[in-house]
């Protein structure tokens, strides 16, 4: 192998690294529910971790990564991030359902936080699933 076809090479290794880095960094999430677009719901999420017992019976924008997911019909998940984890309701699906293969997949949630009885969840108006 020459110095030219190594040289060659890496660069064509290099254009290929960086399309593909453009790619993932250009990725538009999937909306959900009340209609609203991803900027709007990221601009104001806050990570799953900061949300308080007082933040019960308020509306909360949260991030975080989609834990298990309803195998039926996508119409319940859980939100996770590190030890953090809520219950998002989606009303069996009557507002909407995220895809049954969404465990993983890092999300904003749009919606009512309640604290009812020690149980914690998040009924959602809308989200964002990154893919």
């Amino acid at each position: 192998m020459t110095v030219g076809t190594t040289g060659r090479r890496a660069s064509a290794l290099l254009v290929f690294a960086l399309a593909l880095c453009a790619c993932s960094a250009s990725e538009v999430p999937q909306l959900y529910g009340a209609a609203t677009t991803p900027e709007a719901l990221q601009s104001r999420a806050k990570p799953l971790t900061t949300l308080q017992a007082t933040d019960a019976g308020t509306d909360v924008v949260v991030s975080g990564t989609i834990g298990r997911v309803c195998k039926t019909m996508g119409c319940w998940f859980y939100l996770t991030e590190g030890e953090a984890m809520v219950y998002v309701d989606l009303e069996q699906g009557s507002r909407f359902t995220v895809p049954v293969d969404s465990t993983g997949k890092r999300a904003v949630i749009e919606g009512a936080y309640k604290a009812e009885g020690g149980d914690a969840r998040l009924v959602a108006k809308s989200a964002a699933v990154w893919p």
